[in-house]
């Protein structure tokens, strides 16, 4: 071989090298190849699904199966683009999205999954039109139904036993006509505005017993329309008239979250639904912020506040004219054709 070809050869050879290298650097740093073979910078993609042994696929492609020490996904120099996700167990609806995956930005999105078939029981059968429930969720008051009147009841799903008014005056002051509003539980104590005026009810959960009395004002205003998160920092709620749910960020020194606000600049508050169905009920699926329970013509469904590829939305409970309290270890209490029953949703995650 001549001075010259081995010239060559050593050029060409640090030029691969060259390459090679400035290739490998960029691609550590995050590029990739777009489709014009042009260098830009990749992005990342975490999906959180927390239901154990939940199946992740990205673009038709199974990448893993979670488990009770991993229940993420995490990957990282994507191209830039659309990719499909979808997260799927037995028995459970599939989550689906198609997120778009930005130049320097991880992605981050959390399924949530849904039995088709929830576990529920019938607990009572009267003439119950309404229901909500206490905030330590051992105590639920019904609305029950009777001629001309109705009165409120209190029953404790715990030991199934209903609570025993103190006295005559009690009972005549939880009757009333028509319905209850300003509903406000607050620890063993229930407010309410009645057609009689404010009442005040103390409940003994243990000596199965209620006591009521007037009062001048409940201990705050509340509204029959609107529902805040555990932690204070969220508020959802619903118009009556144009059947909208609507979401709010209530922390002035912190950022809304990403479910809430994924693009910059953040326009809220934020329609999330809207029907031509009357709106029922509306309240937080407790542990996940970012899920919704809604109660809508015949139906009770679960829905998630990401709107991005699409705001999904699940069946939870079909029936005549539902109405719902949840508790905090997600058992939700539903009114329907006067009975009263308890579907569990421990499941979903």
């Amino acid at each position: 071989m001549t001075r010259k070809k081995r010239k060559i050869i050593l050029i060409l050879s640090i030029l691969v090298f060259v390459i090679i290298a400035s290739a490998s650097i960029l691609y550590s740093q995050g590029y990739t190849l777009d489709g014009s073979f042009r260098f830009s910078r990749g992005g990342g993609l975490y999906i959180s699904a927390p239901l154990t042994n939940s199946d992740i696929f990205i673009n038709g492609e199974k990448e893993k199966t979670t488990s009770m020490l991993s229940d993420g996904l995490f990957m990282s120099n994507l191209k830039v683009g659309e990719y499909s996700i979808l997260v799927a167990k037995e028995d459970f609806w599939p989550w689906a999205k198609t997120l778009n995956i930005k130049e320097g930005i991880v992605t981050e999105v959390r399924a949530f999954m849904v039995p088709e078939n929830p576990k529920g029981e019938l607990l009572l059968n009267d003439n119950f039109s309404n229901i909500w429930i206490s905030p330590d969720g051992k105590l639920i008051a019904l609305q029950k139904e009777s001629g001309y009147n109705s009165y409120l009841v209190f029953y404790s799903p715990g030991n199934s036993n209903f609570l025993t008014e103190s006295s005559q005056f009690t009972k005549q002051l939880l009757s009333f006509r028509d319905s209850i509003s300003n509903v406000v539980w607050e620890k063993n104590t229930l407010f309410f505005k009645s057609d009689k005026g404010i009442i005040k009810t103390v409940l003994d959960a243990q000596r199965l017993s209620a006591s009521s009395s007037y009062v001048s004002e409940p201990p705050y205003e509340s509204s029959d329309f609107e529902k805040i998160s555990k932690k204070g920092d969220q508020k959802i709620w619903w118009d009556p008239n144009t059947s909208e749910i609507f979401v709010d960020w209530l922390e002035e020194n912190s950022q809304p979250p990403y479910y809430m606000c994924p693009e910059k600049p953040c326009i809220l508050p934020l329609q999330i639904f809207r029907s031509h169905l009357a709106i029922e009920n509306v309240d937080f699926l407790p542990g996940r912020k970012d899920i919704i329970i809604l109660s809508v013509g015949n139906g009770i469904y679960a829905l998630e506040i990401d709107g991005r590829g699409d705001r999904l939305i699940y069946p939870i409970y079909k029936g005549k004219g539902p109405l719902f309290a949840v508790s905090q270890d997600k058992d939700v209490y539903i009114i329907d054709e006067n009975s009263l029953f308890k579907i569990s949703l421990e499941e979903v995650n």
